[in-house]
C-alpha cells in the first residue's frame, strides 16, 4: 500500500521493445509507451510526474514512470 503523497517508480518495457521471437517476449504481455502508461496510471488515482524512454548503458527501450499517489 502507498501512502498519499508516496511516489512510485517503475520500469517496463518500452512498446516493441522486444520482438516474437525473443525469448524474453514470453514474460511480457503488455509494453508501454509515454501515453498508454500515464492512462494506466492515472486510471489508478496516480499523477505522472515524468514518464520517459529510458536507454541505460546496458539496457535499451525501458520505459520509466515517476508518478505520485
Amino acid at each position: 500500500m502507498l501512502k498519499v503523497g508516496g511516489h512510485f517508480i517503475i520500469g517496463l518495457p518500452y512498446e516493441n521493445a522486444y520482438d516474437n521471437t525473443d525469448s524474453v517476449e514470453q514474460y511480457h504481455v503488455s509494453h508501454y509507451n509515454e501515453t498508454s502508461l500515464n492512462s494506466v496510471m492515472e486510471k489508478n488515482q496516480f499523477t505522472t510526474i515524468k514518464t520517459f524512454k529510458d536507454d541505460r548503458w546496458t539496457e535499451k527501450n525501458i520505459l520509466t514512470g515517476i508518478c505520485k499517489k
